[in-house]
């Protein structure tokens, strides 16, 4: 499926993403989970029921990783929920908060899709350890838009962001559950935590 990633050109000029030096090093997977141990917190994210993890071709398209439908190809998927992680550098952390870099990454999905684009927030979004996520639906009444949500999570020294795209025969209600699904998937734990928790 060819699909517009998302220009999230504020942030990546100033953090480094997945999967690029030393970074990749810490995404550990397994068939369908992801796990990255980020500088003070570790991050889980679960594929939805009916999805599988998807590495090579999504770092392709800048992802840190993505979920796609169970025996689609990641270049064909009817859908995929595309999660990257941002580790952000000093220098840019002390700019402001995560809010800020939110604020011109919608301000950028914005200048590349048109003035036709709305971008709508999602009110009461926890992932699976009852954090709030900053969501938003994106959607455009003159043309098809393969970019349906958008997701950010604030870990203070990383940023993880989540994508859904989709192709124009599948139901973007379907789409949004299936998001919906993903963020409660994802779960945060404290440095060692995770650790603990497998003795």
């Amino acid at each position: 499926m060819k699909q517009t990633v998302l220009i999230v050109a504020a942030i990546a000029l100033c953090a480094l993403a997945l999967p690029t030096g030393s970074a990749a090093q810490t995404l550990v997977t397994d068939s369908n989970a992801a796990i990255y141990e980020g500088s003070r917190l570790s991050y889980i994210v679960a594929a939805p029921p009916g999805f599988e993890l998807e590495l090579a071709e999504s770092q392709v398209e800048d992802y840190s990783f993505a979920f796609i439908p169970e025996g689609e190809s990641f270049s064909e998927a009817t859908m995929h929920v595309g999660i990257t992680i941002y580790t952000l550098v000093d220098s840019v952390r002390n700019l402001g908060p995560a809010e800020e870099f939110i604020a011109l990454d919608t301000a950028s999905m914005r200048k590349h899709f048109g003035e036709s684009l709305t971008i709508r927030p999602v009110d009461s979004v926890m992932n699976g350890s009852n954090v709030s996520m900053t969501t938003f639906y994106l959607e455009d009444k003159t043309r098809f838009m393969p970019n349906v949500m958008v997701a950010y999570f604030d870990g203070s020294e990383e940023l993880v962001i989540f994508e859904l795209v989709i192709t124009r025969d599948f139901p973007r209600f379907l789409a949004e559950d299936t998001f919906m699904q993903t963020l409660k998937n994802f779960k945060t734990l404290v440095q060692g935590e995770l650790s603990q928790k497998s003795d």
